[in-house]
C-alpha cells in the first residue's frame, strides 16, 4: 500500500493580500495511491504534502502552512486532492504567551586601558619605559530582551541580577561563550495585560538585558605590589645521616619591601611581579600573562648560582578572579 505521486496543480493556486491584514494563499495537490482504502491521514502525513508549521510558502517564507485538507475526486478512490492554506498570521499571535521574546542588539561605548597600539607595538616613552593609564574608547554590545511571561514570576528573578553565564548561550542564532554575558537592567512592571482570542490569558512583559564582554567578565588583577620575594638563606641541605652538601641547596625567600635606586629606597609606585613573586625589573614582552586560582606554589629553584632570582616571563602577568555569581542562563526567556 503505497502513494504513487504528489504533484502540484498550478491552475488552482490562489493568494490575497489586504491593506491591513495578513497575506494568505492556498496551493493544491493531486495525490494518486495504489489503495482505495487509503485515509485522509493517510495522505495529509505523506512528507511530500506540506506540513503544518513546517512548510513556509515557496514565494513568501513569512507565511506559514497552517492547514491542510483532502478529498477524493468523484468516481475514483484511488485520486485525492489536497488543499495546502498558507498565511503570514501566526497561531501565537492570538496567545500572547507564545510570542516569541523580542530582541535588540545595541552598541554601548566605554573605556577600556590598553597597553599597546592597534599594530601591537608597546606603549611606552622615549625611553622604552611603559606609560601606565592609557585608556581608549570601546564598543560593548547590549541584548535587551522582553518577553511576556505569566503573571506567576519565575524564581530565577530573585537571584539572577548582576550574574554572569557559567556555559555557552545561543541567541538569535549567535553563540556566545560562558563568561561573557552578565545580566543588567531586569523590570518587572506588574500591570497585568490580558489577550488572546477570548480576552482571558494573563500576562506581563518581563525585560531585561544582557551585556556582552568579548573577553570574560572575570576580573583580572594587575600582579604589581610594593613587596616582593626575595631570596634570603642559602645553605647547604642535610641528609638523613647528617651529612651536608650531598642533597644539594635549600633556598628560602622572604617577602620584603621592594628597593629601588641608588641608594636603595621603597618604591612610590608599584613594581610588576612575575608568577614567583621576583620583581621584573623591565618589561620585555607585552602579550600579559593569566595567572588562574588557585596559584601555584612559588618554587624556591627559580634562582642563579648566586641565589639571585631568575625571571623568565618578562611580561605583564595578570591574576583571575570569579568575582560574579555564575548561573545557568538556559532558563532566562531567549526565544
Amino acid at each position: 500500500m503505497a502513494i504513487i505521486s504528489v504533484t502540484e496543480i498550478w491552475s488552482g493556486e490562489t493568494g490575497e493580500r489586504t491593506a491591513d491584514g495578513p497575506r494568505e494563499y492556498t496551493r493544491i495537490f493531486r495525490v494518486i495511491t495504489d489503495d482505495p482504502t487509503h485515509r485522509m491521514r493517510d495522505i495529509l502525513w505523506d512528507s511530500r504534502i506540506p506540513q503544518i508549521f513546517a512548510a513556509t510558502y515557496p514565494e513568501d517564507p513569512e507565511a506559514v502552512c497552517t492547514k491542510t485538507s483532502a478529498s477524493r475526486i468523484d468516481a475514483s478512490r484511488k485520486v485525492w486532492i489536497v488543499n495546502a492554506d498558507y498565511t503570514t498570521w501566526h497561531p501565537g499571535d492570538e496567545n500572547p504567551l507564545a510570542r516569541p521574546a523580542s530582541i535588540t542588539f545595541k552598541a554601548q561605548q566605554y573605556s577600556k586601558p590598553v597597553l599597546h597600539d592597534k599594530d601591537g607595538q608597546p606603549i611606552v616613552n622615549v625611553l622604552d619605559d611603559p606609560v601606565p593609564g592609557i585608556e581608549i574608547d570601546d564598543t560593548r554590545w547590549v541584548i535587551e530582551i522582553k518577553k511576556n511571561v505569566p503573571p506567576r514570576l519565575p524564581p530565577w528573578i530573585l537571584s539572577y541580577p548582576n550574574t554572569i553565564n557559567d556555559g555557552p548561550v545561543k541567541i538569535a542564532g549567535l553563540t556566545f561563550p560562558k563568561h561573557t554575558l552578565k545580566l543588567q537592567d531586569l523590570q518587572i512592571p506588574f500591570e497585568i495585560k490580558r489577550g488572546g482570542p477570548d480576552g482571558d490569558i494573563e500576562y506581563i512583559e518581563l525585560s531585561f538585558s544582557l551585556h556582552y564582554r568579548r573577553d570574560t567578565w572575570l576580573i583580572d588583577v594587575a600582579n604589581q605590589g610594593f613587596h616582593h620575594n626575595r631570596v634570603v638563606l642559602k645553605r647547604p641541605q642535610s641528609n638523613s645521616t647528617g651529612n651536608q652538601g650531598t642533597l644539594g641547596t635549600l633556598l628560602t625567600v622572604n617577602k620584603e619591601p621592594i628597593l629601588l635606586g641608588d641608594p636603595p629606597a621603597k618604591v612610590s609606585e608599584p613594581q610588576w611581579l612575575d608568577q614567583n613573586g621576583f620583581v621584573i625589573d623591565k618589561l620585555e614582552e607585552m602579550e600579559p600573562e593569566i595567572l588562574e586560582l588557585p596559584l601555584e606554589p612559588k618554587p624556591l629553584d627559580n634562582v642563579d648560582e648566586s641565589g639571585n632570582p631568575v625571571v623568565r616571563n618578562k611580561k605583564p602577568h595578570f591574576i583571575r578572579y570569579h568575582v560574579y555569581e555564575e548561573k545557568d542562563f538556559s532558563v532566562l526567556p531567549l526565544s
